[in-house]
């Protein structure tokens, strides 16, 4: 996982670093259809697993408590900042 993090943030570093380069931003604009073009491929390897489609309906309680603690887990984050912050500015 660190690995995937590490790749993300170079890449965001990387974009920031080449953003004035005209060339760059020509192969940014067809950034959106190779996503698209990922989205549907990542659609279709799900459907033809037959493995994941017998279980949707414990992998979708499974994604649904991750996101639950996922939001209040952030929420909670976002309260107690927002608490530091305060106190600092008074």
């Amino acid at each position: 996982m660190i690995e995937i993090i590490a790749i993300l943030v170079c890449g965001v570093l990387l974009g920031r670093l080449l953003c004035s380069v005209k060339g760059v931003r020509k192969f940014a604009e067809g950034m959106s259809y190779t996503v698209w073009i990922l989205i549907f491929v990542l659609g279709y390897s799900v459907g033809a697993d037959s493995y994941v489609m017998n279980n949707i309906p414990s992998l979708g309680v499974d994604a649904l408590i991750l996101a639950a603690f996922s939001t209040a887990g952030s929420i909670l984050a976002t309260i107690l900042v927002r608490r530091y912050i305060n106190k600092e500015k008074k």
